[in-house]
């Protein structure tokens, strides 16, 4: 039996309720994991472990969504699980209104003018003008995710030691606890039971995406090469074709596979993306490359492809299938719809690359177009440096990764070098005896 799961990241209050709504509905085969974030920066330290184990992740509001974005994403190993966030409406300002003015007797000049962070302008605006509240009423903070905690609550209690506001209200938990710590007047925006609830309906909408998308379409492309020097007679490749054919089929019957054979060289394996994950142990080896490797004794180029139907399927396993047939070994690459290539997929030991064939950060592609290096050589030195623990690069790690010269590894460093997209930092000693290698440092995010 799969069993999905769901991940629910946020202060404890807001993800236990989160938390005791969804288990209320009874879902089958889902398991609920809290991971309890007291400061909403602290969204970057969500542990990788956490993230990847997760089917789905949900947020308890847009800040630590964002965050998670842009700091989370880029270092994940693996495809990054569905994920959404609740959303603060203008039914939850209400209801904090509605409590300030309860507080304050019904006097709404007690608790006026007051300052209001991360809402849509628009948004407040107009729900404020709803209950004939003046622009001159509220103040508005903006801010990104690069604010902290400190940076909300700094902002908030300026505006009222200078007397520019009464109170302040927040959606940040923990701003809202800081500044009771410095004892400024403050009210708390939560989600109500409602955008609970909605979320939650959005959630098992996407579980339910999820499980369809576990039955996408898999083709896996598998094709031997003859050797290079051909045998006079031709006994010995009728031999390999029986072999090859032999192998694919029990492999096919083994997983209850659709199959043809397009050639006497390649065939065609179809499957589900449930089945995938299991056969590659979610996506870092494909043990039956050098299964049927030892079995013929001859190079092997394996692409899989996940697609809607049968013959998109196809076309993204010829995608994987090229990369796979340039590398001099038996290796196999998996393409995905969004252009996304995984690859190789040949030891547990090595995380597999993630790159694509076109770059979406503006950041990679100006660096691409200043130092015209591709897109690929690109982004898959951005998934190298993410699949380390320590920042820096050498050319042999390169020329190892991408399977390629020395001398072209060092190319591509000395390009990124010259435009300042790399420095080098260091040398370390390789194992026994040779030259020191040089040690760089990449520059491949915003600063």
């Amino acid at each position: 039996m799969v069993v999905y799961n769901i991940g629910i990241v946020g202060p404890e209050d807001l993800a236990t309720k989160f938390k005791t709504q969804l288990e209320e509905l009874n879902l089958l085969n889902v398991s609920i994991n809290l991971s309890i974030v007291n400061q909403f920066e602290d969204t970057k330290k969500l542990e990788l472990s956490f993230v990847e184990k997760c089917d789905l992740l949900c947020f308890m509001g847009p800040i630590g969504y964002e965050i998670y974005r842009e700091e989370i994403v880029p270092r994940l190993k693996t495809i990054p699980p569905i994920s959404l966030h609740i959303r603060y409406d203008s039914s939850a300002l209400y209801l904090c209104l509605y409590k300030l003015l309860s507080k304050k007797q019904g006097d709404i000049n007690l608790f006026t003018p007051f300052s209001i962070d991360l809402l849509a302008e628009k948004e407040v605006k107009v729900a404020l003008e709803e209950i004939d509240l003046s622009p001159d009423q509220y103040l508005l903070i903006h801010g990104d995710t690069s604010y902290t905690t400190e940076h909300w609550a700094n902002i908030h209690e300026e505006y009222y030691r200078k007397g520019k506001t009464k109170y302040a209200v927040t959606c940040l938990t923990s701003v809202a606890y800081e500044l009771q710590k410095r004892q400024v007047p403050v009210m708390r925006i939560k989600p109500t039971y409602a955008a609970i609830s909605m979320t939650i309906e959005i959630l098992i909408a996407k579980l339910e995406q999820l499980i369809s998308n576990e039955l996408k379409t898999i083709a896996i492309l598998v094709k031997w090469h003859e050797a290079d020097r051909r045998p006079k007679n031709r006994y010995t490749f009728y031999k390999q074709k029986l072999k090859f054919q032999e192998a694919i089929i029990n492999f096919c019957e083994k997983y209850e596979m659709s199959l043809t054979f397009e050639n006497d060289f390649k065939a065609i394996l179809y499957t589900n993306q449930s089945i995938l994950k299991e056969l590659t142990k979610n996506y870092k080896v494909f043990p039956f490359t050098k299964e049927i490797e030892e079995i013929l004794g001859t190079r092997i180029s394996i692409g899989i492809g996940v697609g809607n139907d049968a013959a998109r399927a196809e076309i993204y396993a010829n995608r994987a299938l090229k990369f796979a047939e340039a590398k001099h070994t038996s290796t196999t690459y998996l393409a995905y719809q969004n252009g996304s290539i995984i690859g190789p997929l040949n030891s547990e030991e090595v995380e597999p690359l993630s790159f694509s064939t076109h770059l979406n950060n503006r950041h990679l592609q100006d660096i691409a177009k200043k130092t015209s290096l591709s897109a690929i050589t690109i982004s898959k030195l951005r998934s190298l440096i993410q699949n380390q623990e320590h920042p820096y690069i050498t050319s042999h790690q390169i020329a190892e990764a991408f399977d390629i010269s020395l001398r072209t590894a060092n190319r591509i460093l000395h390009t990124l070098e010259s435009y300042r997209f790399a420095k080098v930092i260091g040398e370390e000693q390789p194992p026994g005896r040779g030259r020191p290698r040089k040690l760089y440092e990449l520059k491949l995010t915003e600063e």
